[in-house]
C-alpha cells in the first residue's frame, strides 16, 4: 500500500491502514495476549470480537468501527484471492453504517467564529482553514494539498494573498 501512494492510493488511505493495523495489534494483545496471529485463525468471531473491542475499549461510534473493519475485510478478500485463506471469514458479516444527522452551522455561528480572536496564531490558522473549508466545501486533506500554484483570480478580479494576517482580512 505504501508503495502505491500517488499511484492510485492517497497518503491518507495508507495512514488509515496503519492506524487500523495498530488497533488490531492492541486488540491481539488485549484479547489473545499475543502480538501476531496466523492468517488462518482469522474467523468470524475474531471480527465480532474486534468490533466489540473498538466500541468498548476505544469507545468508538458504530460507523467508525465499521470503517476499521472494512479495511480488515479488504485484506481478508485479498487473502482469499491469493489463496492464503480458504474461506472468507467475513461471509455473513454485514458492514452496514448508520445514517448520521449532521448539524449545520448557521450564518450567525460562522460569523461568530470568523470574528473570534484566539490567543495563539496556530488556533487562528485552524479557524481560517475551517472557515475556508466551510466556504469552499473542501475537505481538510484537500485544503492541506493546496499550494500557491492552485490559487487564481477570484470572482471579484482580485488575487488571494495568503500572506495577509487574519486581522487584515
Amino acid at each position: 500500500m505504501k508503495g502505491l501512494i500517488g499511484k492510485g492510493v492517497a497518503e491518507g488511505t495508507y495512514k488509515r491502514y496503519v492506524v487500523t493495523y495498530g488497533k488490531i495489534q492492541r486488540f491481539l494483545k488485549a484479547k489473545y495476549k499475543v502480538t501476531d496471529l496466523a492468517l488462518c485463525e482469522l474467523k468470524y468471531k475474531f471480527i465480532t470480537d474486534f468490533e466489540y473491542f473498538l466500541k468498548t475499549t476505544d469507545n468508538l461510534d458504530h460507523n467508525t468501527c465499521i470503517s476499521y473493519i472494512k479495511k480488515l475485510k479488504k485484506i481478508a478478500a485479498l487473502s482469499v484471492k491469493n489463496e492464503w485463506l480458504v474461506r472468507n471469514p467475513f461471509l455473513g458479516f454485514k458492514c452496514v453504517t448508520h445514517d448520521v444527522e449532521r448539524e449545520v452551522l448557521t450564518d450567525d455561528e460562522i460569523q461568530l467564529l470568523r470574528n473570534k480572536t484566539f490567543p495563539s496564531l496556530r488556533l487562528g490558522q485552524v479557524r481560517d482553514i475551517f472557515l475556508f473549508s466551510c466556504y469552499t466545501g473542501y475537505a481538510y486533506a484537500e485544503v492541506r494539498a493546496l499550494t500557491p500554484d492552485h490559487i487564481g483570480t477570484g470572482l471579484d478580479g482580485e488575487k488571494v494573498d495568503f500572506h495577509q494576517t487574519s486581522k487584515d482580512r
